[in-house]
Order: structure tokens, then sequence, then C-alpha cells
């Protein structure tokens, strides 16, 4: 059953604004403090965990988007990062142990293990962790005026929360180096074009929830077990390494691969296949389901995956 009001998210503080999108199939989550650019405090932290993780459990949710509050007329921003000042209150002790005991990374997203598709939507600053949390999103929509950048090192602080591997993922370890060493900000569309951290660039704010409903509708309108199991591989494969990959593709090259079974491609296959979300799909109704709707020439209706504790999938 799709929710059809907030009314079921658990109790949070004003730091973070929720809303269903697409009759419930997707919540659209806001870090509300417009004030301070939306940066990061520790309240923060804890609501955004509560109700990713509520989003991650209900079934009905199909699709997560993450974005930022905006207010008109004065500087936008999706993240600006860590609020310096609640951070800088903290004893070197209390920051060090904060960061170990986050696991699922700032703001409770940059190395969240989530099986749902994220959508990051950008509209402003996106800076320090909250590059490193838009990083682990799976797609990101982001406005022309947009700026991208990791300033840690021009302030004395490290990317520590999963930004600088995800990085190296999307561009290389050379334009990885230019973003971190230098410290400066990018625009959305060298994000696109050079940096690849960006899918979609439209020109204003006015253009963004357009583009973020018209992505929402694609995803939700496929099966989410087929979406979720997906996510799963495309995981485990990032996961597994490039590198192995690459060394793969070269002895295919030479005519010296001969279906390793300990090979990376293997490995990661083998281990899809076996996952629990594998089952659930290959099990469900969805599969019959679609072949059925293509030749009946009708719309699919698909039906919400199990139910999954948190922390049971493999991603």
């Amino acid at each position: 059953m799709k929710p059809n009001s907030t009314s079921g998210i658990p109790s949070h503080g004003p730091t973070v604004r929720c809303t269903f999108l697409e009759e419930g199939r997707v919540l659209m989550v806001a870090m509300n403090r417009p004030k301070y650019l939306n940066s990061m405090t520790d309240e923060m932290q804890n609501d955004l965990e509560r109700v990713l993780d509520y989003a991650e459990e209900e079934p009905s949710i199909w699709v997560i988007v993450i974005t930022g509050t905006i207010i008109p007329k004065t500087t936008k921003s999706f993240c600006g990062g860590q609020d310096l000042k609640d951070w800088f209150g903290q004893k070197d002790e209390d920051q060090r142990e904060r960061l170990l005991k986050t696991p699922k990374g700032f703001g409770s997203i940059s190395r969240r293990h989530s099986r749902k598709p994220m959508i990051a939507a950008v509209d402003g600053l996106c800076l320090g962790g909250g590059l490193e949390l838009l990083l682990n999103c799976d797609l990101v929509i982001a406005t022309e005026p947009s700026t991208f950048g990791f300033p840690e090192v021009s302030k004395g602080v490290f990317v520590a929360q999963g930004g600088i591997p995800r990085l190296v993922h999307h561009c290389g370890r050379t334009l990885a180096s230019e973003l971190l060493f230098l410290g400066r900000s990018i625009n959305a569309l060298t994000a696109r074009d050079k940096f690849r951290i960006v899918n979609e660039v439209v020109p204003t704010t006015e253009d963004l929830m357009p583009a973020v409903h018209k992505m929402s509708k694609q995803i939700i309108s496929n099966s989410p077990a087929a979406v979720q199991l997906t996510k799963l591989a495309l995981v485990d494969t990032l996961r597994r390494g490039h590198r192995s990959f690459l060394r793969e593709a070269e002895l295919n090259k030479l005519g010296k691969l001969e279906n390793e079974t300990g090979s990376g491609i293997e490995q990661s296959t083998v281990s899809t296949i076996l996952s629990d979300e594998f089952e659930d799909w290959f099990s469900g109704p969805d599969m019959q389901e679609g072949l059925k709707s293509f030749v009946e020439k009708r719309k699919p209706k698909w039906t919400d995956p199990v139910k999954k504790k948190l922390g049971s999938s493999k991603l």
C-alpha cells in the first residue's frame, strides 16, 4: 500500500522536510537549514538517519530524492558541508569517535548501503560533506548555477566520509586530485562533462523539480524488484574494483581468459545470483507480470518488493 501522507514517517525535527511524490512511490527528503546553507549538524544527521532508515524498510517507497531547502533571493545551497561551528565546539576525541560511529557516513548518506535508487537534486552550493553524500547517490540532477567542490584542505580538514574513493571511481585519480588538492569549486556543466559526477543539468531553479518528477516517473514505471536487483549487481561490481575488470578485458583481448571462476566478472555475477534480492525477484510476481503485460499490450502492474529489515541487503 502506498503512503498518502507523511504521518507514517518517524518523528524528526525541523532540520529535515519530507514530501511524498508520484502518489507515494517517491520520498523526497530535504535538508532544511537554508539560513546556514543547509550545513550539517548532529541534529540534522540524526533526523536524516531516522527518515532514511524508514524509507529503506518501507516496501511502497521505490525511489528516494535528496535535496536542500532554499529561500528565494538568498544564497542557494544543496548542502554546504559540515557546520564548522557545531563541529569546532567538540573535543578532538569526540570528533574522531563520531567518525568511527557513523557507518552510514556524512548525513547518514555518504556511506549508506541503500538498495533503492537515490536521486540528488542540487540547486546551489554542494561542498565538502555535501559533495560526499552526493557521490553516493545513483543519479544527480543540478541547476546550471550550482557549484561543487571539496574545500577541506583550505580549512585544514580531511575528506573522511567516503568521498575520496567514490570520486576516484567517477573520474579517475588525475581529475580527483585536481578537485581535492586545489580545493577549488567547479560549475555544474564541468561537473557533468569533465568530472562525470552529474547526470543532467537544467537551466534554473524552476526547471529542477520537473526534471526530478520526470526521472522519478521513469524509474517507478519499471519493476522495483528488478531495479533493486540491478543496483545490487552494479554496486557489487564497483566494490570489487575496476582493476580486475580491466585486467580481464586485456586477457580476453589476448585470448587468455577462459571463464575463470575466480575472475571479478564471474564473482560479481555469482554473488548477484546467490543474493536474497535475486531470489525475491526470481520467485516474485514482477517477471511474469512484465512478460504477460508485454504480450497483452498493456502497462504492467508492479508489486511492492518483499519487506526487508535494515541491513539485511548485501549492498
